[in-house]
């Protein structure tokens, strides 16, 4: 007998738990700490084009006075082509050289995980999706 679609779902648990999500969630506008999860590369095809990005991904670990926001994953940004200027940005506000290729600065980032930064959400004047805008590494408290 042919094992039930239950069966075969539950034998996959580890596939689920470490599939990522695309919900896209942000953050309200305002000033947040979330600490850099990921530094991921991905890769379409799109009208027989090629297409690749760097996605970041964070989760906020201080939500401006809304603990209701801590612990939420987001995007930190997705990076492609016509966004490799914002990319090396990212890179020299975390103190890193962003090299001469994405790969470089994807590297870089990659240095950067675990690491807690200062994230300012932005309106878009467009009315489109607020911006992302990675301020910094956030300051540390020294007892």
């Amino acid at each position: 007998m042919a094992p039930s679609a239950e069966e075969i779902l539950g034998q996959q648990g580890e596939a689920y738990r470490t599939a990522k999500s695309f919900n896209q969630w942000q953050p309200p506008v305002g000033n947040y700490i979330s600490l850099l999860e990921s530094v991921e590369s991905r890769a379409w095809t799109k009208e027989g084009k090629e297409h690749a990005a760097v996605a970041l991904e964070g989760k906020i670990v201080d939500g401006g006075g809304d603990e209701t926001l801590e612990g939420r994953e987001h995007s930190l940004g997705f990076f492609g082509v016509e966004g490799f200027g914002r990319l090396k940005d990212v890179v020299l506000a975390l103190g890193e050289d962003p090299g001469d290729s994405a790969l470089d600065a994807m590297s870089a980032l990659k240095t950067k995980v675990g690491t807690p930064l200062q994230i300012t959400i932005a309106p878009n004047p467009k009315g489109g999706r607020p911006f992302v805008n990675i301020v910094g590494e956030a300051p540390t408290v020294s007892d």
